[in-house]
């Protein structure tokens, strides 16, 4: 009696959700501006998305569910970040919570295989690469040669498996355990490189500083002129310009630096 109950309460709690917030039951019904609130995507990458990742999520028995329902319900819940229940409510989804977790799992593991395939996430090597990155990021301020942005983000994962020491490696500073990736930007907010393999008590410095894409800067991969900018968490560099420490008076050159720099390093924490 009391699971039977509980489902009907939750039927309740969905049809009160469909009418108080999406009335689509089509989500490409909906206004381009709504469906980009919706999925943090427009329609047309969206379409994309489904092209791209058909023969991952549609060629096995592992899901009845169409490729696109797939790719909306995975793009829901990574655009609220809310409980998987709450996104199988939608009335555009419509899906338990099972299907809901089942769902992000594949479209997830999909971009990523698909992704590495297609190298994706490309830091720009080329001259006309590093031309074009660097031109991009002129337009949003007055430093040239810079080709990228660095910073880092806490993604909160589950306890790990193993003993108190292995455990206490991923606890972060915010009281939660999780990865510290770091990831590099371009000026369209485009993932050029990315490191999420460190435990999340590793603080920013050190993640760049055993990254592979450190590497190759010490290797000389980048030329004279051309940098990376990041915060004050990161250590200077010759190609990695960061903040003058202080701040000194934004009517010095140093304060004028730091305004520069401030504006065009914005982009990497929209990025993230």
């Amino acid at each position: 009696p009391f699971g039977a109950g509980a489902v009907s309460l939750w039927a309740l709690v969905c049809r009160r959700r469909q009418r108080r917030g999406n009335k689509y039951d089509d989500a490409f019904d909906m206004p381009a501006e709504l469906f980009r609130q919706h999925f943090h995507l427009d329609k047309e990458s969206v379409l994309w998305l489904y092209d791209v990742l058909a023969d991952e999520l549609g060629g096995v028995r592992a899901s009845a569910l169409s490729v696109e329902l797939q790719v909306l319900c995975a793009l829901r819940f990574f655009a609220t970040g809310s409980f998987q229940a709450s996104v199988g409510c939608d009335r555009s989804i419509r899906v338990s919570q099972a299907t809901v977790s089942r769902c992000v799992r594949r479209v997830a593991k999909a971009i990523v295989d698909v992704g590495s395939r297609n190298n994706w996430v490309h830091f720009p090597t080329t001259p006309e690469e590093k031309a074009a990155t660097k031109l991009g990021f002129l337009r949003r301020g007055c430093l040239p040669g810079v080709v990228g942005c660095v910073d880092g983000t806490l993604v909160a994962i589950r306890a790990p498996r193993g003993t108190g020491t292995e455990k206490a490696q991923y606890w972060s500073r915010k009281g939660y355990y999780a990865i510290n990736a770091m990831v590099v930007c371009d000026a369209d907010m485009n993932i050029t490189a990315i490191n999420a393999r460190s435990p999340g008590s590793n603080h920013d410095s050190f993640v760049w500083r055993i990254c592979g894409l450190r590497r190759r800067m010490v290797a000389g991969r980048l030329q004279d002129g051309e940098y990376l900018l990041g915060d004050s968490g990161y250590p200077l560099e010759p190609w990695l310009l960061t903040p003058v420490a202080g701040p000194p008076a934004t009517s010095t050159p140093e304060g004028r630096y730091n305004a520069a720099h401030a504006s065009v390093r914005c982009v990497v924490e929209r990025c993230i």
